[in-house]
């Protein structure tokens, strides 16, 4: 639910969020639940909604990419990658 609210508020502001919507995902008709799909943040997703798609795109992965605060040094949030 936070992330629907995120592209949400993304949305009021003018950013661009990826689509997204709620599915019912069924496996040989039993039902898993519900979930939330969610379109690609790639090269794809750039040209669509930049002028300019060019440049890097990065993916967190590690400590610090679940946005809780450590401190002030960039080296304290591991693992940001290059993504794309």
């Amino acid at each position: 639910m936070r992330e629907v609210i995120t592209y949400d508020l993304l949305t009021e502001l003018g950013v661009p969020e990826p689509q997204h919507a709620f599915v019912n995902l069924y496996i040989n008709e039993e039902l898993f639940g519900l979930y939330l799909m969610v379109e690609a943040v790639d090269g794809e997703f750039a040209e669509k909604h930049f002028a300019n798609s060019n440049g890097d795109m990065y993916k967190p992965d590690g400590t610090g990419s679940d946005l809780v605060w450590i401190d002030d040094n960039a080296a304290s949030y591991s693992d940001i990658n290059l993504g794309f």
